[in-house]
């Protein structure tokens, strides 16, 4: 049995390839405990600095595959209820807090369609590129009579804001990488040819830098849509507080004195 994941390792960054391309890579059971897995071992690695997520084929992620055990309709309606509960606290949950509270750079590189949960995995990272042919899509409101999952109910409205995201997932219409880049929900859009290599350039810069900012910047961020001004003022006085004390800081300050390039050693 194969793999639902590739994961690699190199020059300080970890590659995650969804791995069912059979399916565009279509996300079951097996996938989400090999996923939790990997990024476990990706965050406690020295050795890896920077994560990049992509898909293998010619598909990002076709979201949840319909035809795994755990999307079973029969039976009583109450218990089926039950069991999906279950199934989301357990297993798709558990992934999207893990892949949200992993605290190294995460880059997504969508190769192809991100459908649905395929749009969580991508827009949870931190700098999404997205290749011309590639696109969004949210079915699940008008074709599976669902509500979007996988955290997409707060990411679509903090990326696009809520008209967009709630047209998008009402009607289900196709958005092109292109149009998510110029809304601001991705970072760039490029020729499909360029995807991989524009990913690992921006991997690289980011596994050179210093890694307990990476960790906090998007935590800061995010607190911006329930602060107010003063709050966030506060927020970024304690958080400069305490990287003003470490290593990296002090070696920024060096180095910009002694006209040189900064080697922060992520401390």
């Amino acid at each position: 049995m194969s793999s639902a994941l590739e994961i690699s390792t190199n020059n300080g960054i970890g590659i995650i390839r969804l791995n069912r391309p059979n399916v565009l890579n279509a996300v079951n059971v097996a996938m989400l405990n090999e996923f939790r897995t990997a990024l476990y071992d990706l965050r406690r690695s020295p050795d890896v600095r920077v994560l990049v997520l992509t898909g293998n084929g010619r598909a990002f992620c076709a979201g949840i595959d319909l035809s795994d055990p755990a999307m079973d309709v029969e039976g009583p309606a109450e218990e089926r209820g039950r069991k999906f509960a279950l199934f989301m606290d357990e297993s798709v949950n558990l992934l999207m807090r893990d892949l949200y509270a992993f605290d190294k750079p995460k880059i997504a590189a969508v190769n192809g369609v991100a459908v649905g949960g395929g749009c969580g995995f991508a827009l949870i990272t931190d700098i999404v590129l997205a290749a011309k042919s590639a696109f969004f899509l949210h079915p699940f409101t008008p074709k599976l009579a669902r509500v979007p999952d996988m955290g997409m109910t707060w990411l679509l409205p903090n990326l696009a804001g809520r008209a967009r995201a709630l047209a998008l997932t009402m009607l289900g219409d196709q958005l092109s990488a292109e149009q998510a880049a110029v809304w601001g929900m991705i970072w760039r859009c490029v020729d499909d040819e360029r995807l991989m290599p524009e990913t690992m350039k921006i991997a690289k810069q980011l596994s050179e830098g210093p890694a307990e900012v990476y960790a906090l910047l998007p935590r800061i961020m995010d607190k911006a849509f329930q602060n107010d001004f003063s709050t966030q003022l506060d927020l970024e006085r304690d958080v400069q507080s305490r990287l003003v004390q470490t290593r990296d800081a002090v070696e920024a300050v060096m180095a910009f004195r002694e006209k040189r390039v900064a080697k922060f050693g992520g401390r």
